[in-house]
């Protein structure tokens, strides 16, 4: 695999994250594959940000620990880069700033009037632009792609596109005239990789894991998707509410978190699909409402994007800390799924499957992400958007005229049973408005007995079969036998972790959502060191599927992978089928785990 890291730095508002897209939608039109990753504090301006773009002549799925070029826009970014670079790095800054002392003699150094050409094409924030220039003649790629997407990027803005092609140019040109690449014969090996790659028939995406949820909820049928803004979950409710006019799906922004989950029930016990988006400190407002959920049996699909914790945490972050709190929010007991997808793919197609899960067993879903998934950009293949999942609304009904009265009715009762115990623990339920499907709405436990035609009352207490309030001891018993078999029944759809590598492995990363990416790109790595690894990824986090405990003892050496600090995943394992996965990769600094750090840590197991 041959590999080369870029990162461009420099504090909020110097154009560190549209730099960085430009630069990795030009190789992505170049037919490389692409991936890149955000750092930025949490700050409107100022402050140290990041844009790293890792291109490969194979997929590559997540970022390398250190960069091979580094583009600094002040002095302060080069210092808080300096130990993130690689030997014979390149650095590209503006001959203005101060240079770090710990650059090493053999570290190519370009500094360019970056500002000072920025400004005769048209203004200093285009410096960016210049610097753009300047790396695409240190690797002798053409600007006609770049021209490309600076058209496409700024294609309202007829006048900005001009000078910002004009600033390219400029520091393109520049490079010609002073800079001897021929000298840079480190990049020769990728350089020579990349020009195969100039035929290739490339119809690919850069996409986000949270722009791929929200086309998948869109896929999926969503009528109502409610949100607050919180990091790094916004970007989906930004998504849909640009689509909207297209997709007539309404975007309702809550007053906050405990309004949003509140409103979306709402929703759903209307019959609308529904969903809504948060992160930690947002989903724990939410906590009544899902309880809430599971009392009324009421379908909703939960986007809960990770960030570390506790409290505010850190805001901008990335950590796979709330598993555990997902497993186990909302006060009694009641029934869940929990998704966990690894990459755009999976975010597209689990996203549809979660809806499904929620609407065929009327349970809230949750679809587990994190700020290293959900915001850094993955190239894909536009082809899996192909790939629509068939819409099952289950049991709902818009006439119960169309049905057995029998299978509707409680046995005592003539009114419509909306939570009639079944074998599946699935019920029929109706919406409001339907002829005599009339029944009460309630969080409370519920009896046998009904309502007049017409009447709706939805409160939280526990119910019978048709929605009364009811504290007898059996009922009681009843309903919650009946929540719960939905997951016994569910479990048995539950597809086994997927295998990535070799069957007849040594060892073998067990991995769940978005630590998919590093655990593959560091057994390619290990591939030519002709180890024999491979990676178990876990995507259907709960419930776990049947004959777990069987299929893991097939493999010689587990090892556990995980962005906390707890081994959360590896703690439900062991709760739920007795397996204790000893060997473990850890990380919890708010940063993902590199594939280097988990090859370091295989070696060390290995000794």
């Amino acid at each position: 695999m041959n590999n080369i890291s870029i990162k461009i730095a420099g504090p909020a508002g110097f154009g560190i994250k549209v730099t960085g897209q430009i630069l990795a939608k030009v190789f992505l039109r170049l037919g490389a594959d692409v991936f890149a990753y955000t750092e930025y504090p949490s700050l409107i301006r100022g402050g140290h940000n990041t844009y790293q773009i890792d291109i490969s002549d194979t997929d590559v799925s997540s970022p390398s620990e250190k960069t091979d070029i580094l583009i600094a826009f002040t002095s302060e970014a080069l210092s808080k880069e300096i130990n993130n670079i690689n030997n014979e790095a390149i650095v590209i800054c503006d001959e203005k700033i101060t240079l770090d002392s710990r650059l090493r003699e053999n570290d190519k150094v370009v500094m360019a009037p970056l500002v000072e050409i920025a400004k005769n094409a048209g203004g200093e924030l285009m410096k960016n632009t210049v610097a753009l220039g300047l790396l695409l003649k240190i690797l002798n790629l053409p600007l006609e792609k770049a021209n490309e997407v600076l058209a496409d990027t700024f294609g309202n803005k007829g006048e900005v596109a001009e000078q910002n092609k004009k600033a390219l140019k400029e520091g393109y040109e520049w490079t010609l005239k002073h800079l001897n690449t021929k000298t840079l014969k480190h990049l020769n090996i990728f350089l020579n990789s990349l020009k195969l790659l100039k035929d290739k028939n490339n119809d690919g995406l850069l996409i986000t894991g949270n722009q791929a949820c929200a086309l998948g909820a869109i896929a999926a049928g969503c009528q109502i998707y409610s949100a607050y803004p919180m990091t790094p979950a916004t970007e989906i409710l930004h998504y849909l509410e640009a689509k909207q006019k297209i997709t007539n799906m309404i975007i309702h922004q809550g007053e906050d978190e405990i309004a949003v989950i509140h409103s979306a029930l709402g929703a759903s016990f209307a019959g609308a699909r529904t969903a809504c988006g948060t992160s930690g400190g947002g989903f724990a407002l939410m906590t009544e409402g899902l309880s809430l959920a599971g009392q009324l049996e009421l379908p909703i699909v939960i986007f809960e994007v990770m960030r570390p914790g506790p409290a505010t945490g850190l805001p901008t972050w990335t950590e796979q800390g709330d598993l555990s709190f997902v497993l186990t929010a909302g006060h009694g007991d009641f029934p869940r799924a929990v998704l966990a997808p690894g990459n755009p793919a999976d975010c597209f197609k689990l996203t549809q499957t979660a809806f499904n899960i929620a609407d065929k067993y009327q349970i809230p879903v949750f679809v587990l992400s994190d700020k290293f998934l959900g915001e850094s950009a993955y190239s894909i293949s536009a082809e899996i958007f192909d790939k629509i999942e068939l819409i099952d609304r289950g049991r709902i009904i818009k006439s119960l005229k169309q049905l057995n009265t029998k299978t509707l009715k409680s046995d005592t009762s003539e009114i419509f049973a909306r939570y009639k115990l079944e074998n599946d623990g699935v019920s029929w339920r109706t919406i409001p408005g339907v002829d005599n499907g009339e029944h009460m709405c309630s969080s409370t436990e519920h009896n046998e007995n009904g309502l007049r035609c017409g009447e709706y009352i939805c409160n939280s207490d526990e119910h019978n079969e048709v929605g009364f309030s009811d504290e007898v001891n059996e009922v009681r018993k009843k309903m919650v036998d009946k929540r719960q078999q939905k997951l016994i029944e569910l479990q048995k759809k539950i597809p086994l972790p997927k295998i990535y590598g070799p069957a007849d492995a040594e060892m073998t990363l067990v991995c769940w959502g978005s630590m998919l990416g590093p655990c593959l790109d560091s057994i390619k790595i290990q591939e030519y060191k002709n180890k024999k690894i491979n990676v178990l990824h876990f995507s259907y986090i709960y419930p776990l599927p049947n004959s777990l405990d069987k299929f893991l003892k097939e493999f010689k050496k587990l090892v556990l992978v995980e962005n906390n600090k707890t081994a959360q995943f590896g703690k439900l394992i062991r709760q739920e089928i007795g397996l204790e996965i000893k060997d473990k990769i850890l990380k919890y600094d708010g940063r993902p785990i590199w594939k280097e750090e988990i090859i370091r840590e295989i070696e060390k197991l290995k000794n």
